[in-house]
């Protein structure tokens, strides 16, 4: 059922190759009321130190059950943490000091089972988690110690989601059932899981294939610091806001990054003085009161514990922060370089600690 699924989406993604938007984006978008942003150029690294406070360093406890392919998202609730692995589609909880706890891991067909994970999220007030599944086209409602509560049916294939108060606000999938949707985004009711509300159609400026709109990495929903719904679609650098009443505009124009061929906003985290996002592996700031954006290569340097570079933006709900993620494996390749120990004896000393074979390590970053 599942390759059948895939060899469906293959086929749809040819036939629509080509296919052209029905709207005209620049009569729906008014982008002079936008807040531009300057583009300052292209940096090694940023180092943690002018930035940030010094970071929690967080081992997560390897054992059989506990493995992690990869870190694609992390929620932090006090004293717990929740990380998604989509690959080995299931979620993992652990202690802020790392300590394994338990997981979800439901792969099947069953009344609470599911095909895969695209995404998920907690609701701190009502203690609950939100998981979103793509087969069958569900929210998973479970409380904290992940026990099943309660399924949410939705009536389409979403990718992304954030709560709203007494709603769901869901990134959809364009293309589905060999049907051309009309918009990006859907606002379910969070009791139901019905459709209250279309938003943020599906156009183009005519200088973009239409194939990028839907495909290309870099389509983000996510909250801003002030609890208001936003969203990038990695046609354009361009970050739409939705309103209190969830009428469309673009917030932010980053379209100066199009100039080195870097498309795409996602992993998007926004602080009170900073916004953080990554942009074709590029870790990128925008200084919100000097209305500045830099890019930086590789990523953020950390300076008084492991002396080396690490750039993998893990999306997160971390207050005032983000999470930066390194993986042993790349931590052993870089040891293995270095030919000289001497010319780097604080990551050396980092480095021969860490075994290749435990799990990734967590760097949780709160911003000055």
């Amino acid at each position: 059922m599942l390759k059948k699924e895939k060899l469906s989406l293959l086929l749809i993604l040819f036939f629509f190759s080509c296919v052209k938007p029905k709207k005209d984006y620049k009569a729906l978008f008014d982008l002079t009321k936008a807040e531009k942003i300057s583009y300052t150029g292209l940096e090694n690294y940023l180092v943690d130190s002018s930035t940030f406070y010094q970071p929690d360093i967080i081992y997560l406890e390897t054992t059989e059950s506990s493995l992690i392919n990869l870190v694609d998202k992390l929620q932090v609730d006090s004293n717990d943490l929740y990380i998604l692995d989509k690959k080995a589609a299931k979620i993992l909880h652990f202690d802020i000091k790392g300590k394994y706890i338990n997981q979800l891991h439901s792969i099947g067909k069953g009344p609470t089972e599911y095909g895969g994970i695209v995404d998920f999220l907690i609701d701190k007030v009502e203690k609950e988690i939100f998981v979103l599944c793509d087969i069958p086209y569900s929210i998973y409602v479970y409380d904290f110690d992940l026990k099943f509560k309660r399924a949410i049916k939705t009536d389409d294939l979403y990718l992304e989601m954030v709560l709203a108060n007494d709603e769901i606000i869901c990134r959809k999938a364009p293309l589905h059932n060999n049907e051309l949707k009309d918009s990006f985004v859907d606002v379910l009711d969070r009791k139901t899981g019905k459709i209250k509300e279309s938003l943020l159609p599906i156009v183009s400026d005519g200088d973009i294939e239409y194939k990028d709109i839907i495909y290309n990495k870099g389509t983000l929903l996510y909250t801003d610091y002030t609890g208001r719904p936003l969203i990038s679609i990695p046609d354009r650098n361009f970050v739409y806001g939705l309103n209190g009443d969830y009428k469309e505009k673009v917030k932010y124009t980053l379209k100066e990054l199009q100039k080195e061929n870097r498309k795409g906003i996602y992993n998007f985290k926004e602080t009170k003085n900073y916004i953080f996002f990554q942009n074709n592996n590029l870790l990128s700031v925008i200084d919100k009161k000097k209305k500045t954006l830099t890019g930086f290569e590789y990523g953020i340097f950390n300076v008084k514990t492991t002396n080396a570079t690490i750039n993998r933006l893990v999306p997160s709900n971390l207050q005032e922060g983000i999470v930066q993620v390194s993986y042993p494996e790349n931590i052993k390749k870089l040891q293995e370089s270095i030919k000289d120990p001497k010319q780097n004896k604080m990551f050396m000393k980092f480095a021969e600690h860490i075994d290749v074979e435990q799990n990734p390590i967590l760097f949780l970053y709160v911003s000055k």
